[in-house]
C-alpha cells in the first residue's frame, strides 16, 4: 500500500469514534490494529505519520491515568494568546459623576487568559472605534511582540458595524457575532459580561477611595490593573499570570476549571449518558424568574422536538448537534446531555404531534387552512376540521 493511502488510513481511523484506535497516539496500538486490517507497517512510517497528525489535532494527558483527550478545533483559534478577542462596550451610569471625557469604556479581553483592556471612548462612531481599536493593538503589542489577532467576536452592537468590519478585513481580523443558541435567551458574552462586571466594581472602589481629583484614564489604568492581578474561578489563576503559561496549558485548565464548577457537567462525565442518533428531543427551556434580583436558569419548559443529527465526542463531555424535524436544519451551537429531554416518541408520532401546535394561521381558503407552527417556519396545509378538533 502507498504511503499516502496508509496515511489517510491511519488519519481515518484515529478520527473515528467507533475505531479501537480513536484518539491514540500509541504506535504499538495503532500497529496491532492495522496488522489486524492486513496492513503491514513499520514503527516508524507510523510514528512520522502521527507527527503529522499533531500539526491539526492535540491531545493533552494529565499526571494521573486518564487521559484527556481534545479535537483541536476549538483550540485553533485560541491556541495562541490573543488571537481571539472578546469585545464590548460599557456604558458609565448617568447618575455617577466620573470627571470622564465620554460615557463609553470598550472593554476588550483575550478570549484564553482573559487579560483585559480598557480604553474611553469618545462615541459609538467608527472614527472613534478605530482609535480605541488602534491603540488597544498597541498595547497587545507591548504585552505580546509576537501576538497575532484572527477573530474578534462581539455581540455585533451599533459600535461594530460594517465599517469597523471592512477595517478589520484589511487587516486580516474577521469580526464575528457570538453565537446564541435557541431557547437558551442568551445575551452578550458571559466572559466579557463577566469582565464588565469586574471593571464596574473596581472602578467604584477607585471612586470610594476618594481618587477623583486624578484624570480618568489613569484610573482607568488602576482598574484595568487590578482587574489583570484579581484570580479568575475560570482559569485558577490571575491574567497577568496565565501570559507566563503556555496557552495549551491555559486552554487544558479553562476546561477542567469549567467541569468541576459545573455539579451537572460533572456527574454526567462520570455516568457518560448517551442518547442515540436521530433520537427525539426536547431543548430545556430558559425561563426568567419573577424578580431580577434573584433571577437564575429554569427548566420547566421544554421546546419543540428536535432531531439528534450528530454526536459530537470530541471532548470528555459528549454534546448534540439539533436538528429541525421537518427540514433537518441544524440548530447552531451544541448540546449537553443535561439541557436535553430525551422523548419516547418516533419520528412519525414527533411530526404529527408538532402539527397540531399551531402559531399563526396565514389562510383560510374554504375548507382548506394554510398554517405555521412552532418547530418549523414552513406553510402547511390542512383541512379546517384541524382548527375545529384542536
Amino acid at each position: 500500500m502507498a504511503t499516502d493511502k496508509i496515511e489517510n488510513f491511519i488519519k481515518r481511523a484515529i478520527d473515528d469514534p467507533d475505531s479501537a484506535v480513536y484518539n491514540s497516539t500509541n504506535v504499538k496500538n495503532i500497529k496491532d490494529y492495522l496488522l489486524s486490517k492486513n496492513v503491514n507497517v513499520d514503527r516508524d512510517t507510523i510514528k512520522t505519520i502521527l507527527d503529522k497528525q499533531s500539526i491539526s489535532k492535540v491531545r493533552y494527558k494529565n499526571e494521573g491515568k486518564r487521559n484527556i483527550s481534545e479535537t483541536a478545533t476549538p483550540f485553533i483559534l485560541r491556541g495562541r494568546f490573543f488571537s481571539t478577542l472578546m469585545a464590548d462596550t460599557m456604558i458609565l451610569s448617568s447618575k455617577r459623576n466620573y470627571n470622564a471625557p465620554s460615557p463609553y469604556l470598550l472593554i476588550v479581553l483575550c478570549q484564553l487568559s482573559r487579560f483585559i483592556f480598557i480604553e474611553s471612548a469618545k462615541s459609538l462612531k467608527f472614527e472613534d472605534q478605530k482609535k480605541c481599536w488602534q491603540q488597544i493593538f498597541n498595547r497587545i503589542n507591548e504585552v505580546s511582540p509576537i501576538a497575532k489577532t484572527d477573530v474578534v467576536q462581539t455581540d455585533m452592537g451599533i459600535e461594530f458595524g460594517n465599517n469597523l468590519r471592512s477595517w478589520f478585513g484589511s487587516m486580516g481580523i474577521k469580526l464575528k457575532r457570538a453565537q446564541i443558541r435557541p431557547y437558551r435567551l442568551s445575551r452578550g458574552i458571559p466572559a466579557v459580561e463577566s469582565a464588565i462586571r469586574r471593571v464596574r466594581n473596581n472602578l467604584e472602589r477607585e471612586l470610594l477611595r476618594g481618587q477623583r481629583k486624578r484624570l480618568f484614564s489613569e484610573i482607568l489604568k488602576t482598574v484595568e490593573s487590578t482587574c489583570n492581578n484579581q484570580l479568575l474561578s475560570s482559569i485558577g489563576m490571575t491574567a497577568a499570570e496565565a501570559l507566563r503559561h503556555s496557552p495549551s496549558y491555559i486552554a487544558m485548565v479553562s476546561e477542567s476549571k469549567k467541569m468541576k464548577k459545573r455539579k451537572y457537567l460533572r456527574s454526567a462525565i462520570l455516568v457518560k449518558p448517551k442518547i442515540p442518533l436521530y433520537a427525539i428531543v426536547k431543548i430545556k427551556k430558559y425561563q426568567d424568574k419573577m424578580f431580577k434580583s434573584s433571577a437564575k436558569e429554569s427548566y420547566q419548559h421544554l421546546s419543540p422536538c428536535f432531531l439528534v443529527m450528530k454526536v459530537l465526542t470530541d471532548r470528555e463531555l459528549p454534546r448534540f448537534k439539533l436538528g429541525n424535524l421537518f427540514t433537518l436544519t441544524m440548530l447552531p451551537g451544541s448540546y449537553t446531555v443535561a439541557e436535553l429531554y430525551v422523548s419516547k416518541l418516533s419520528y412519525i408520532e414527533a411530526c404529527s404531534f408538532e402539527e397540531k401546535n399551531i402559531s399563526k394561521l396565514v389562510k383560510i381558503d374554504g375548507n382548506v387552512v394554510h398554517y405555521t407552527i412552532e418547530a418549523s417556519d414552513r406553510i402547511f396545509t390542512a383541512n379546517k376540521s384541524l382548527i375545529e378538533n384542536a
